[in-house]
């Protein structure tokens, strides 16, 4: 509720220095600097505040940023909550702050990750945007003085079939998806952005035609070497 006390900024103007890539004593340093200022503030500067204001709750056991890619028109536009588990439910909310309402702050009433970007979808519905992809980052760890690196992005899914199925799994990996990310400094597999699907086989009969041709078209070469089927092998070999 505090975050809604700040103005939304119209204006299109930072007042406020960030930078998403350095790190979480960044954050909570510009989350400090919003409070003491308390100058209107967009979506980003929400999330700050949000990360920083819920740092020692015990009550909150997973705080994961989510991004949403909504479309308008020909137009497209980008937005960004922390979305919060409450430990004792295992329902999901939101923090944020927004134009519209029905995009930043949802209670802690959803049942499921899902659930939570379902109702975002619909909201976005209301104010005349289709929502097209999401992003999921890694859980923030508890604390205010830690230092490690912000994974903003590490799903990053279109909402097509079966989406909800990838935002529940994501939601029961991040935790060692975050542990993997610190040992390691990547991310494990389906979140490291490589297929796992394996290539189709080509069957051995269409094997044995394409080296058959191969010869046959090696052969040729060979035997009109100083005529057109020669000049044009040439021709390919030097382009």
């Amino acid at each position: 509720r505090y975050i809604h006390t700040f103005e939304y900024n119209h204006t299109g103007k930072n007042y406020f220095k960030m930078s998403r890539d350095r790190g979480l004593k960044h954050v909570h340093f510009t989350a400090r600097e919003i409070i003491r200022e308390a100058l209107p503030i967009q979506c980003v500067e929400a999330v700050f505040l949000a990360v920083h204001l819920t740092a020692e709750l015990d009550c909150l056991d997973l705080r994961v940023p989510l991004s949403f890619k909504s479309k308008c028109g020909e137009a497209h536009y980008r937005h960004i909550v922390l979305a919060v588990r409450d430990a004792s439910t295992g329902k999901w909310g939101s923090l944020g702050i927004s134009r519209r309402k029905v995009l930043a702050f949802k209670e802690p009433t959803f049942e499921s990750l899902s659930t939570l970007v379902l109702d975002f979808q619909l909201s976005y519905k209301q104010c005349d945007h289709d929502l097209v992809k999401i992003y999921l980052g890694l859980p923030f760890p508890s604390g205010l003085h830690s230092v490690d690196p912000i994974k903003w992005r590490v799903l990053k899914q279109e909402l097509t079939d079966e989406w909800a199925k990838r935002v529940d799994k994501y939601s029961k990996d991040c935790n060692w998806v975050r542990e993997y990310h610190l040992s390691t400094g990547g991310l494990p597999e389906p979140y490291n952005g490589t297929s796992t699907q394996p290539k189709a086989a080509v069957p051995k009969n269409k094997k044995r035609r394409r080296k058959k041709k191969k010869d046959s078209t090696a052969s040729n070469d060979k035997g009109g070497s100083t005529g057109s089927g020669g000049a044009n092998l040439t021709c390919i070999m030097h382009n």
